[in-house]
C-alpha cells in the first residue's frame, strides 16, 4: 500500500514538472515566433532602406560627374579669358605703338607739304577720339575682370617710333601730347599703363618725378633727402622693452 502511494506521488510529480515545462516552453515559442515575425519586417525595410541608399548613391554620383563637368568648363573658359584679355592688351599696345608712328609721320608729311604750297593733311585724319574710346573700353574691360584672374604683364614699347629722329619726334610731341607718353615695361602690369588711362575727356596722365632721394650711411638704403633719420635704422635701435615711467610718488 505504501508502495503504491508513492509511485502515484511521483507521477503527480511528474505530471507537475511536465505541465511547468509546457507552460515555459508555449511562452518561449510565443516569443521566438514574435521575434521571427520582428526579423522579416526589419529584413523589409532594411531591403528599402538599401534601395534608396543605392538611389542616394547613383544621384551623388551623377551631381558629381556634373560638377566636375563645370569645373572643367569653367577652367577651360577662365583659360579662354585669359587669352583674350591678353590678345585685348596686345591689340591695344600695338594701337598705341602705331598711333605714335603715325602722328610724327603725319606732321612730316605736313611739313613737306607746306614747302611745297599744297595743302595739309586734316588733323582728323587720324581717328583720335576712336583711339581714346578703344583706350577706355581696354581700361574698363580689365577692371571688370579682375576677380580670379590674374594680371598678365604686356611687353614694353619704345616710346620713340624706329625710323623717326628725335628732334622730328620732339618737334611732333609739341602738337600733339600722345606722342611722348611712355610705355610701360615688362615689370608693371598693363593695367597701369598710359595707354589703358586715357579717358574720352582728353585728359591725359602726368609724368610725376620721384621725390629727392638720398642713401643712409648705415644701412644703405635710400631715403628722402630731408629726413632727419633713417625709419629702418630708428626701428631697429628702438628698445623692445622701454621703461615705464615711474610713478609719482603719493605725497606729491
Amino acid at each position: 500500500m505504501a508502495l503504491t502511494r508513492s509511485r502515484s506521488l511521483a507521477d503527480l510529480q511528474a505530471l507537475c514538472d511536465v505541465r511547468h515545462k509546457l507552460t515555459k516552453f508555449e511562452e518561449m515559442r510565443n516569443m521566438f515566433v514574435k521575434q521571427i515575425d520582428v526579423c522579416k519586417t526589419e529584413t523589409g525595410y532594411l531591403s528599402e532602406y538599401l534601395n534608396e541608399f543605392n538611389q542616394l548613391t547613383r544621384e551623388k554620383l551623377a551631381h558629381v560627374e556634373v560638377l566636375r563637368q563645370i569645373n572643367c568648363d569653367m577652367n577651360q573658359l577662365e583659360s579662354t579669358i585669359k587669352q583674350s584679355r591678353n590678345d585685348q592688351l596686345k591689340a591695344a599696345e600695338k594701337a598705341k605703338c602705331l598711333f605714335g608712328e603715325l602722328l610724327p609721320l603725319r606732321d612730316e608729311i605736313n611739313l613737306l607739304r607746306s614747302t611745297m604750297n599744297q595743302e595739309l593733311l586734316p588733323e582728323n585724319i587720324v581717328a583720335k577720339d576712336a583711339f581714346l574710346s578703344s583706350a577706355a573700353g581696354v581700361s574698363s574691360t580689365v577692371a571688370a575682370g579682375t576677380g580670379e584672374l590674374d594680371y598678365h604683364r604686356c611687353p614694353p614699347c619704345s616710346s620713340t617710333a624706329p625710323g623717326i629722329s628725335v628732334s622730328t619726334a620732339s618737334r611732333s610731341s609739341q602738337l600733339d601730347p600722345l606722342t611722348h607718353l611712355n610705355m610701360p615695361t615688362s615689370g608693371y602690369p598693363c593695367l597701369f599703363s598710359p595707354v589703358l588711362d586715357l579717358s574720352v575727356s582728353g585728359v591725359f596722365p602726368k609724368q610725376q618725378q620721384p621725390p629727392p632721394m638720398k642713401t643712409c650711411t648705415s644701412c644703405q638704403q635710400q631715403i628722402h633727402r630731408n629726413a632727419p633719420i633713417c625709419p629702418l635704422c630708428k626701428s631697429k635701435s628702438r628698445s623692445r622693452n622701454p621703461k615705464k615711467a615711474k610713478a609719482r610718488k603719493a605725497n606729491e
